[in-house]
């Protein structure tokens, strides 16, 4: 043996040993022999975790933490007062209104959260929109009465 200490685990080389063919495809390379007491998987030590296939479909979509519902009634809002500002230019006025309200207050909630909570973009999108209805909504109701 020589006095020459195992590289830190992690910087192990991967794959095949040199004189070794690959494993076949779609199978595990064969586990290395344990290693002298008190290293990684060696005697008395659990093995290193493994890590499996990625679920999909579920768990909340990545990042943690739950949609802010003022978010996306934010989105909502914005939108129909940008579908509503000529036919109905007051309604189109108060929900843009209100979807910039409920976009200033669902990123004031998504910040204090500490990223519990997602939606900023659904909250942005929704001032947006809102500020468009509502300014589209303001010409269409000037638009009217000069009309």
């Amino acid at each position: 043996m020589s006095n020459v200490p195992p590289p830190p685990y992690g910087d192990q080389p991967q794959g095949p040993t040199p004189g070794q063919p690959p494993p076949p495809f779609g199978q595990q390379p064969p586990e290395p022999p344990p290693g002298p007491p008190g290293t990684p998987g060696g005697p008395g030590q659990a093995p290193p975790p493994t890590y499996g296939q990625p679920v999909y479909g579920g768990g909340g979509g990545g990042g943690g933490g739950s949609m802010n519902p003022l978010a996306i009634a934010s989105l909502v809002t914005g939108i129909l007062s940008i579908i509503c500002c000529f036919a109905f230019g007051g309604l189109g006025i108060v929900l843009g209104g209100l979807g910039l309200g409920l976009g200033f207050f669902a990123k004031k909630q998504i910040a204090e959260s500490g990223g519990t909570m997602k939606g900023d973009p659904l909250a942005l999108a929704g001032m947006i929109t809102g500020g468009i209805g509502a300014v589209l909504g303001l010409i269409g109701l000037i638009l009217f009465f000069v009309g």
